[in-house]
């Protein structure tokens, strides 16, 4: 498992038409799954939103917190200032590249690789 870098770069959206394709359209669903990788929560289908989820912004706070749990987990160097500029002024391409690598990251570590926990606090 390589870790210090990303593994997908963020102007590769097209390196995978299928997650390309996914993230444009359905933004907020595919930043859920991601979410769902990254922390462990339980994957669960719900477009709560639009689709067309890049267009409209919709998952841009997902998106967010995705990239800081993806560099924390990977130690990817980085800051929040990055990663704001990265999710505000390239969204669409962020949430490519998180599929992307969480697609890579996942042959890579096989199907019982461990989770990161989140660094939210949990409410009693």
């Amino acid at each position: 498992m390589s870790t210090g870098q990303w593994q997908s770069t963020l102007c590769g959206c097209f390196s995978n038409c299928g997650n390309c394709c996914y993230g444009y359209w359905c933004g907020g669903e595919s930043e859920r799954q991601v979410l769902s990788w990254v922390t462990g929560a339980p994957d669960e289908f719900c477009c709560d939103g639009p689709c067309l989820g890049c267009l409209c912004c919709t998952s841009c706070n997902t998106a967010y917190l995705n990239r800081k749990f993806i560099r924390s987990r990977y130690a990817i160097p980085g800051s929040t200032y990055e990663d704001f500029c990265a999710v505000c002024f390239c969204h669409c391409c962020v949430v490519c590249q998180h599929r992307n690598e969480m697609n890579k990251r996942k042959q890579q570590e096989g199907p019982k690789a461990s989770v990161m926990q989140s660094p939210l606090p949990t409410r009693m």
